[in-house]
């Protein structure tokens, strides 16, 4: 199984704290001063669309405070920082290191060891990777069920104020907390067929020899710098 240095999340929980502070001042605030009646003809206190940082934090911190919570999410929890973000990256940079750490071992002591690029096993490489990734998803559901926040799997919509659809499944809250994200578009221009977005980098079946980047997505120049390097010891 791969390992991979937290230390990622850490900065990405200083941001989500933040806003986790926020939902706690206002909903401390709002759910002391109402009325029982209006309390228990919700389906739930606090209900929150999005299963990233900010929607898996602000939940079970939610929860913790006593407060009836369900989070509903589409795809994987974690969002983008497990699934396509940093996570995965620092995986990917991690598998790009080992080759030029190995060559420059023998200077410090270590057998001559040298491995050819077509050594690699990409797809071994993205096993391992999509193993450690789920790894995480399942680690976050279980903390999210052990702190009673209820998961709903499915697409979320509103139909009012307080009434939130799941897949033609009517829910409502008192209050819902928005935490949906983003996702790359690719525009529709001529030769988009050639055309990947960073969320689907993370899953080719090959390593690409040549690739132009278009934007400034942190962790692709990672990734480039780091392949670049490999070159120059090949």
């Amino acid at each position: 199984m791969l390992s991979i240095h937290y230390r990622a999340f850490v900065l990405c929980g200083q941001s989500v704290q933040k806003l986790s502070r926020l939902t706690l001042t206002y909903f401390h605030r709002t759910m002391s001063s109402a009325d029982n009646k209006t309390a228990t003809k919700y389906d739930f206190d606090y209900f929150v669309i999005g299963g990233g940082s900010g929607g898996v934090r602000s939940s079970r911190i939610a929860a913790q405070h006593g407060a009836k919570v369900a989070l509903a999410e589409s795809n994987k929890l974690g969002g983008t920082c497990v699934n396509v973000g940093c996570v995965p990256k620092k995986l990917f940079c991690y598998a790009s290191q080992f080759r030029e750490q190995f060559h420059d071992a023998q200077a410090y002591g270590w057998p001559k060891v040298d491995f050819k690029l077509e050594d690699h096993q990409w797809t071994k490489f993205i096993e391992s990777k999509n193993a450690e990734i789920k790894r995480l998803n399942d680690a976050y559901e279980k903390t999210q069920k052990d702190n009673n926040v209820q998961i709903i799997k499915g697409f979320a919509s509103f139909k009012d104020q307080h009434t939130i659809v799941v897949d033609e499944k009517e829910y409502t809250a008192k209050y819902v907390l928005i935490a949906v994200g983003g996702e790359p578009v690719i525009p529709n221009i001529e030769g988009r067929e050639h055309i990947i977005t960073s969320d689907d980098a993370f899953f080719l079946e090959k390593l690409p020899k040549k690739i132009v980047i278009v934007g400034k997505i942190c962790f692709f120049f990672e990734i480039v710098a780091n392949r670049i390097r490999e070159s120059l010891i090949s």
